[in-house]
């Protein structure tokens, strides 16, 4: 099972944006790794019951004589007082804690540890290691009024503090706890998928999340697990109370969507790795883990959006996908087929003829129309798997008869339009059908033919330029296959029923005024597409499925520079 199987339709789905838990991992590593992110203090004063109450560290620093907490040594009951103690001690501090989220010096680039792990079912969860390149904590412990210790304590250079979070997803995809300006920031780049939205939102959802986090590399019961279980909860509890970002992160649109679909709506959900069945496998080795995605399930333009459900295909099947690509992006093949008819709609009504038969009989007969701008609906036909094709057609008929009912002559013609959209292997093929057929009975001659039958076939390439972004290219255009005709009677003949001279006057309204508008589809309307998340991944193949979703393979680009 793997992208080749990919039926958005069944779904419900407009687009899918799929990443591999180990993608993810990589990227992220990288990113906090190379990048230098705020660093960020906070305090906390005790209220009459002991529990930990915010405050700024301006106000602090008036109640503390201008005792910074975080420059305060270690101390406990067993050693003299000093001044900075006897400061803190009088006011009503309790902990306070600086930090720089980041990888911790510990660590080297090839020992880090995942920073996320994902777990299918329920809609999907993640469990978020928040890592710190750096940590200061400090606690005051207190007998009623009486400080009894005091712990600055710093993360260790040979260890590291790792807090540990099981978050619904359901929790990450919503930034209600965000403050307004970081919300409106991470809605502004709803189809871009950058590392630093998915850290920032992964952030968000820890304030909501009971029970608090488990903390490696500290043991349970020591003063310095009390002390970030305190600052635990005071911080959490805090970021509940003001919707504020884990450690400040905050993110900025740099560039403007410029996607063709526009991603209105996003759920995530954690798909499993399927057996050969589509079925989860309850127990994956660690490759299948790694190859286990995170999708983010999108809707376009306004488009209702489906309730996250489990897909039954792999994204990505085997190690050498791993090793190559970070994920896919695929797109349903009806909201595909669906921009491109609307595309290619104003092509069409340049050849949309209503027709219309002028003068009053075989002397003066000829042929003329006006051009409709009428929607008629696309089918679908299904020849086989991996070959569907969409077609529009559109009819028009008309006649005149010439005599009372006609006994003297008649004339009929018909405008048949056909166009037809297909998408196999990594190429899109329009083909379009023009004839006009007319049948003329006069003086007891008749003729009748295609006066107009002519066909193109247009074929475009998808393929992926020398800096990874997704290209629509035209092969040779097509050229026209003509197979009209020019039906006629002898000169003899035509003295009394004027067949041939009808059929000249409609071959030169032909050729004035319906030939110069069947062309080749123009470039513009294929090349015009722009494939979403464009400005946080790279496309590095191009393909469509079996049932005909546009599938591309992507890597991240360089997430190394913040966007903040």
């Amino acid at each position: 099972m793997s992208a080749k199987q990919s039926i958005l339709a069944q779904y419900g789905y407009d687009v899918a944006v799929a990443l591999s838990q180990a993608s993810i991992n990589a990227t992220m590593k990288e990113y906090l790794f190379e990048s230098q992110l705020p660093v960020v203090g906070m305090y906390y004063n005790k209220d009459y019951d002991g529990n930990p109450v915010e405050v700024d560290y301006a106000t602090l620093m008036t109640q503390t004589s201008n005792t910074d907490p975080l420059k305060v040594n270690s101390w406990d009951s067993s050693k003299p007082s000093n001044k900075d103690i006897d400061n803190l001690s009088n006011s009503n501090f309790l902990c306070a804690f600086k930090a720089e989220i980041g990888i911790p010096p510990c660590f080297d680039p090839g020992n880090i540890p995942d920073v996320i792990n994902l777990i299918p079912g329920n809609a999907g969860s993640v469990t978020f290691n928040l890592m710190c390149y750096i940590f200061t904590i400090v606690y005051a412990k207190f007998d009623g009024k009486k400080m009894t210790s005091y712990l600055n304590q710093f993360q260790p250079a040979d260890g590291a503090w790792i807090f540990s979070s099981n978050v619904p997803l359901k929790n990450v995809n919503d930034a209600t706890n965000l403050p307004s300006l970081v919300q409106q920031q991470v809605d502004s780049i709803t189809g871009d998928f950058s590392v630093q939205k998915l850290i920032v939102d992964l952030g968000s959802a820890n304030a909501s999340y009971e029970p608090a986090p488990e903390i490696e590399g500290v043991s349970k019961g020591s003063p310095v697990y009390n002390a970030l279980n305190l600052f635990i909860r005071a911080y959490f509890n805090s970021l509940k109370s003001k919707g504020q970002p884990v450690l400040n992160y905050s993110i900025t649109q740099n560039k403007t969507d410029s996607s063709t679909l526009k991603l209105t709506d996003i759920a995530m959900e954690v798909n499993a790795f399927v057996d050969a069945g589509g079925h989860p496998i309850a127990t994956p080795t660690k490759e299948q883990q790694d190859l286990i995605t995170l999708n983010y399930l999108c809707a376009a333009n306004g488009n209702a959006l489906s309730p996250p459900q489990q897909l039954s295909w792999n994204w990505l099947d085997n190690t050498t996908d791993e090793r190559d690509f970070d994920g896919v992006i695929a797109i349903n093949r009806d909201t595909l087929m669906n921009y491109f008819q609307n595309q290619l709609y104003s092509y069409i009504f340049k050849n949309s003829w209503s027709l219309i038969i002028k003068g009053s009989g075989p002397y003066d007969w000829t042929l003329d129309g006006t051009l409709k701008t009428e929607y008629q609906p696309w089918e679908l036909t299904y020849a086989d798997v991996g070959t569907y094709e969409f077609t529009y057609s559109r009819e028009d008929y008309k006649e005149d008869l010439y005599g009372w009912n006609g006994a003297l002559g008649d004339f009929h013609a018909r405008i048949i339009q056909e166009l037809s959209l297909r998408f196999t292997d990594n190429k899109i093929i329009i083909t379009q059908h023009l004839v006009i057929l007319i049948q003329l009975n006069t003086a007891m001659q008749y003729a009748e033919g295609r006066v107009l039958d002519r066909a193109l076939t247009d074929i475009y390439t998808l393929k992926v330029d020398e800096n990874g972004n997704l290209k629509v290219e035209l092969n040779t255009p097509g050229t026209p296959v003509d197979n009209s005709e020019t039906p006629s009677v002898n000169s003899w003949l035509n003295a009394s029923s004027h067949i041939n001279d009808v059929v000249a006057r409609v071959k030169k309204w032909i050729d004035d005024s319906v030939k110069p508008n069947f062309t080749n589809i123009p470039l513009s309307l294929m090349t015009n597409f722009v494939f979403p998340a464009g400005r946080a991944v790279v496309f590095k193949n191009v393909f469509f499925s079996d049932y005909l979703d546009l599938v591309a393979h992507i890597t991240y680009a360089d997430p190394s520079t913040p966007n903040s």
